[in-house]
């Protein structure tokens, strides 16, 4: 059966509709039901488009994790336009720098004194309350988003890959998403929390937020929730295997069926010891980068048969290794310049 991709918005309605009262998102404290989530969006979208956003803009958004930042970028959605999510606490330098250069209709989150000419509106912005919460026309965002990057040479980019803002249950991506609760503890504006938390959320499922990472109350949270699904840097990892060992003991992490690390190498003997932790089957890693032109993939019992390696490329992507002074392929075993290559499109050769 082919199951047609719906936009974002639609995929939200569509849960909503299915179950308006069940949590949809939990930060802290905080919460939101589905029906919550998508009357308040509506509202914010109407909010939005009085201040002049519309279809393909860009609406960079500042704010931190928290229900404030997923109405933000539904709403941005709903009409079509583009969230470009940025941590709030970039100096103001940098940022004032990536909002030149992403040019948005809106600025979310900063202060108006930073934006200069443009419109912003602050962290905490209350919609007017005459505006309807009905559902707005169905609008498919021509970017899903536009990510940004201080880049490795230190000029600000932005990060915009060429998916549109659609909902797919049968893409590669859907393996990301979770079944009953994804856990994302790093911040929204980077590439892997952004996907999963909003992915796990269109499938159904509940995401629980972390306001800032801590390895004690990551393992709570697991257990709590019964979270099946988490990503996380190896710098993470690495913080959750250094608690004491009875404090990891005595939490139940068994509903964990997906745990993925990626964002930087993972030394082997780390993923080692996290594959006896949780099992061969749960633990993932994959090696990409966030303009999605490539990336691989490979699971904790192929990573047992082949110590250290990233994987096989996936999606129809491919990876050559070259030589930097002869330009050609290298030989199994030999350093070299990776060279990502997509399934389609400019790149491929």
């Amino acid at each position: 059966m082919t199951v047609a991709p719906i936009s974002f918005p639609r995929a939200l309605a569509e849960v909503a509709a299915a179950d308006p009262d069940r949590l949809a998102v939990i930060c802290g404290d905080d919460s939101i039901t589905r029906g919550e989530l998508d009357r308040a969006s509506n509202r914010m979208a109407r909010a939005y488009q009085t201040l002049g956003v519309g279809v393909g803009d860009l609406v960079t958004i500042g704010l931190p994790n928290g229900m404030e930042w997923f109405v933000a970028c539904m709403a941005a959605w709903k009409l079509g336009a583009v969230p470009n999510p940025v941590s709030p606490l970039l100096p103001d330098a940098e940022r004032d720098a990536i909002v030149e250069r992403a040019d948005p209709a809106l600025v979310v989150g900063f202060e108006i004194a930073t934006s200069g000419r443009r419109v912003a509106i602050a962290a905490g912005f209350q919609p007017d309350a005459l505006l309807s919460d009905e559902p707005l026309e169905d609008r498919t965002s021509p970017v899903e988003r536009a990510l940004a990057s201080g880049g490795s040479t230190g000029q600000p980019k932005l990060i915009i890959t060429q998916s549109a803002a659609v909902y797919d249950s049968t893409s590669p991506l859907a393996m990301f998403s979770a079944r009953v609760c994804a856990l994302i503890p790093g911040p929204l504006y980077h590439g892997i929390p952004f996907a999963s938390a909003w992915r796990s959320l269109f499938g159904g499922a509940r995401v629980v937020v972390m306001e800032r990472f801590d390895a004690s109350a990551c393992l709570e949270l697991i257990e709590r929730h019964r979270v099946d699904r988490i990503s996380l840097v190896p710098t993470m990892m690495l913080r959750l295997a250094r608690l004491p060992e009875h404090e990891r003991a005595q939490r139940d992490v068994s509903s964990l069926e997906f745990v993925l690390t990626s964002g930087s190498p993972c030394p082997a003997w780390l993923m080692r010891r996290w594959i006896g932790w949780v099992g061969p089957e749960v633990m993932h890693e994959s090696f990409g980068s966030t303009e999605r032109i490539g990336g691989t993939f490979i699971n904790g019992t192929e990573w047992l048969a082949h110590p250290g390696s990233v994987g096989k490329p996936v999606g129809g992507s491919r990876i050559r290794i070259i030589d930097t002074e002869t330009g050609v392929d290298c030989v199994p075993g030999v350093m070299g310049e990776i060279y990502m290559m997509p399934a389609s499109g400019p790149g491929t050769s």
